[in-house]
């Protein structure tokens, strides 16, 4: 990556092999890990832009809805290893997602996936914004912050940021203004006012039409709890 003459060559490599083999190349690059290089950040976007974008979005999707599903009750020290490795994979997998929505060309395609999308990035947001509010000093993601890992002291913020991108990719500019002059975005990063926040943002997306009653109803749950 660092030879300009040799770049597209590469990217047409890592094309082909996510074309053919595209489950272990996405869990080769997805190994890296954070903080996200500049190479990596072109790796992702160039498969955002390619005839396979959505494909590559859809996969992400799924291993975020797959991460942390590996509980491991066993001693203190090998759930708090198993808490800091969800974090830093669910951290990975959404900045990749990000750079790919990004890059992707088709709206529409994008607006299909939308509802899948919005379950596993609001899911993660809810769950991470509770375990931080415990305040445990042996949260996942607290360790990653400490290690210079994760630049936001806030973990819920980085999803809630890849929602409002993704949103800005299927909504018209008018909706997304409510969503700000409202404060959603505020909001969901506050505790106390996140079901709130959860509620706001579900009356705006069925007003504009991109997602429908019956996930409304599979987040309600989560709402509530």
């Amino acid at each position: 990556m660092q030879q300009s003459t040799h770049r597209p060559f590469l990217l047409r490599a890592v094309f082909l092999l996510a074309r053919f083999h595209r489950e272990p190349l996405i869990t080769s690059l997805l190994r890296k890990g954070p903080p996200m290089d500049s190479d990596t950040v072109e790796l992702w976007r160039s498969l955002g832009r390619s005839t396979i974008g959505i494909q590559v979005l859809r996969c992400l999707v799924e291993k975020l809805n797959r991460a942390g599903n590996n509980r491991l009750w066993t001693r203190f020290p090998a759930w708090e290893r198993h808490n800091r490795q969800t974090a830093l994979e669910t951290l990975t997998i959404t900045r990749a997602i990000s750079e790919v929505v990004l890059a992707l060309r088709s709206t529409e395609e994008l607006r299909q996936l939308l509802p899948h999308l919005l379950r596993s990035l609001l899911r993660w947001a809810s769950e991470t914004l509770g375990k931080e509010r415990l305040l445990s000093p042996r949260n996942g993601w607290r360790q990653l912050f400490l290690e210079g890992q994760v630049l936001e002291e806030k973990p819920c913020r980085i999803f809630l940021l890849a929602v409002e991108l993704v949103l800005g990719k299927c909504m018209a500019q008018t909706w997304m203004q409510l969503l700000m002059r409202q404060a959603v975005w505020a909001r969901l990063e506050d505790p106390l006012a996140h079901p709130e926040g959860l509620r706001l943002l579900r009356s705006v997306l069925l007003q504009a039409g991109l997602v429908s009653p019956s996930l409304v109803k599979s987040l309600l749950p989560r709402l509530r709890s």
